[in-house]
C-alpha cells in the first residue's frame, strides 16, 4: 500500500507540472522526439526500452508495448504544450507487430478588438481581429513484417499561421480604411523508413521529404482607403505586398549501421550518415503593388498603377552530416547499475548558394505611356560552412528493488564553425572569404527520472530534462539548473 501511494503521489506531481509548463518545440525537434519511451529520455538516449523510434540499433526494440499513454513531453526549443500515446499490436505471438505513435500540440489564439487597437479613428468605429493557428502534430505508423525486415511511415505538419483583420469607418460608409495582414511559416514532412537485420547487424534508411507551403515564411499585406469629400471628388487607395522566402522541396536521406564489436566494455560500433538537398522551388520573391484612382465632381478620372516584383534566383540549400561512434557498456552489483556511453565523432556540412537579385518595376498612369524597367543587383555568392564536432551522451540506470528503477544521463556537444564564402559581383570581379568568429558551439543536457513497476505488466515512468549550453563563446549559458521539460508515461507492456 505504501508503494503505491508513493507512486501515486509523485504521478500526480508531475502530471501537474506537466500540464502547467512543459514546452513543445519548433517542427522539427518536435519530430526528432516522437518517441515513446520516457526511459529514453531520462538516460540521454542510451537506453531504448519502449522507444518507437527507427534507430539502427534498436529497430525491433518495440513489441513489449501494447499502450503507452498520459505522456506530456517537453522539448527544447519550444513554446506550448503537447500530448503524446502509443498504442501497438502484437500478432502471431510477436512474430509481427503494429503500432502508431502521435503527438499533438495544440497553439490556438483569437483575439477581437471593439475598437481595434490601431489608431483610434475620428468619428467612427474601429473594428478588428487577430487569429494565430499555429498546431503541430507528428503520427508515426511501425510495422514489423518479421525479424529481418520493419517499415516505418511519418506525416507531421507544423509552424504557424497570424493573421490580422482591421477595418475602420470615417464617418459613413464611403470613407473608410481596411487592411488584412498574414503572416505565416508553415511545413508539411512526410518520411519512409525501412530498417533491415542481417544476422546480428542492422540498418535503418529513412527517406524524408520536407515541403515548404508557401515558403518556410511568408507574408502577405492589403489594404484599401477610400475617400469622398462632397461636391468635389473622392479618391480609393489599394496597397498590398506578398514575401516568400526558401520557397522549397527539400529531399533528405540519412543511413545508419550498427554492427557488434565485442572488445573490453564495447559491445557495437555505429555510423551514421545524413544527406539532404533542395529539388524544387528554389528562390526567394517578393512583389508589391499600388492602385490610386482620384475621381473628381467635374473633371477626368485619374488612375496611377504601379508594382515591383523582387526575385533572387539560384538559391540552393545543401546539408550532409557524416558521424561514427561505439556502444560502451558495464554492468555492476548482479546488474543493478547499468551505464551506457556512446562518444560520437561527426562532421556536418551546410552549402548555401544565392544569386542575383532581379527588380522588375511598373508603372502605369491614365492617358500616359506605360514604363517598365528591370534592374539587377546583388552579387553571387556561395556559402560553405564546415562543422566539426563531438558528442558525448552517457545513460546509467540504477535498479535497488524489483519494482523501482533510478535513471540518470547527461549529454555535452562541443563543435567548431568555419565558414569559406565565395562571391562573385555583377562587374565580373570575384573574393572569397573565410571567417571562425565565434565558431565555438558549446550545448550540455542533464536528465533524470525514476521508473515504478504495478504489478508485472504496468510500468509508470517519469523524468525530467534541464539544458545547458550556448551557440559562440560570446553568448551566456543559461542556468543547469533551468528546467527544459519534464514528463510522465504510463505504459502496458507483454
Amino acid at each position: 500500500m505504501k508503494k503505491l501511494i508513493l507512486i501515486l503521489t509523485a504521478l500526480c506531481i508531475t502530471f501537474a507540472y506537466s500540464f502547467a509548463q512543459i514546452p513543445t518545440a519548433n517542427m522539427n525537434t518536435f519530430i526528432d522526439n516522437l518517441d515513446s519511451s520516457a526511459v529514453k529520455r531520462a538516460t540521454a538516449g542510451e537506453f531504448s526500452t519502449d522507444s518507437d523510434k527507427l534507430n539502427a540499433k534498436d529497430v525491433f526494440d518495440l513489441n513489449r508495448t501494447i499502450f503507452s499513454a498520459g505522456y506530456v513531453p517537453g522539448f527544447n526549443s519550444s513554446d506550448s504544450t503537447a500530448v503524446q500515446a502509443f498504442f501497438g499490436v502484437p500478432i502471431l505471438n510477436n512474430a509481427m507487430y503494429f503500432g502508431v505513435a502521435g503527438v499533438y500540440s495544440m497553439n490556438e489564439t483569437r483575439v477581437d478588438y471593439n475598437p481595434y487597437s490601431a489608431t483610434p479613428s475620428q468619428n467612427g468605429i474601429t473594428l478588428g481581429k487577430e487569429v494565430t493557428t499555429g498546431s503541430t502534430f507528428a503520427i508515426r505508423p511501425v510495422f514489423k513484417i518479421n525479424d529481418m525486415v520493419s517499415i516505418h511511415y511519418l506525416i507531421a505538419r507544423g509552424n504557424s499561421k497570424q493573421v490580422n483583420e482591421g477595418y475602420t469607418s470615417f464617418i459613413d460608409d464611403k470613407n473608410l480604411s481596411a487592411i488584412t495582414n498574414t503572416t505565416g511559416n508553415s511545413q508539411w514532412v512526410h518520411e519512409v523508413a525501412v530498417g533491415l537485420v542481417f544476422g546480428e547487424m542492422k540498418l535503418k534508411i529513412p527517406v524524408r521529404l520536407t515541403i515548404n507551403d508557401a515558403g518556410n515564411s511568408y507574408s502577405k499585406q492589403y489594404g484599401l482607403t477610400k475617400t469622398d469629400v462632397a461636391n468635389q471628388y473622392s479618391e480609393e487607395t489599394q496597397t498590398g505586398s506578398t514575401n516568400t522566402g526558401n520557397n522549397t522541396m527539400n529531399l533528405s536521406i540519412a543511413p545508419e549501421f550498427s554492427m557488434p564489436l565485442v572488445a573490453g566494455p564495447m559491445t557495437g560500433l555505429n555510423f551514421g550518415l545524413t544527406l539532404g538537398f533542395d529539388i524544387y522551388g528554389m528562390g526567394q520573391k517578393s512583389a508589391y503593388y499600388s492602385t490610386y484612382k482620384n475621381t473628381p465632381v467635374n473633371g477626368t478620372t485619374t488612375e496611377r498603377k504601379q508594382s515591383a516584383v523582387t526575385n533572387q534566383e539560384g538559391v540552393f540549400n545543401m546539408n550532409a552530416d557524416i558521424n561514427a561512434y561505439p556502444t560502451l557498456e558495464w554492468s555492476l552489483a548482479d546488474n543493478r547499475v547499468r551505464l551506457i556511453m556512446e562518444p560520437k565523432v561527426g562532421l556536418a556540412i551546410n552549402v548555401t548558394n544565392a544569386g542575383n537579385v532581379k527588380v522588375v518595376e511598373k508603372t502605369e498612369i491614365t492617358d500616359q505611356t506605360t514604363l517598365e524597367t528591370t534592374t539587377t543587383s546583388g552579387a553571387k555568392s556561395s556559402l560553405v560552412q564546415i562543422i566539426p564536432y563531438i558528442e558525448l551522451p552517457i545513460g546509467t540506470a540504477f535498479k535497488p528493488v524489483d519494482w523501482f528503477e533510478f535513471r540518470a544521463g547527461v549529454s555535452y556537444r562541443l563543435g567548431f564553425a568555419m565558414t569559406t564564402g565565395s562571391y562573385e559581383a555583377l562587374t565580373g570581379g570575384k573574393y572569397k572569404t573565410f571567417n571562425y568568429n565565434n565558431g565555438f558551439e558549446s550545448t550540455m543536457n542533464l536528465y533524470t527520472g525514476m521508473g515504478f513497476i504495478v504489478g508485472e505488466d504496468f510500468f509508470i515512468d517519469l523524468y525530467l530534462a534541464a539544458r545547458a549550453g550556448n551557440t559562440a563563446t560570446t553568448t551566456p549559458s543559461p542556468s543547469l539548473l533551468g528546467i527544459d521539460s519534464w514528463g510522465a508515461q504510463l505504459s502496458y507492456r507483454l
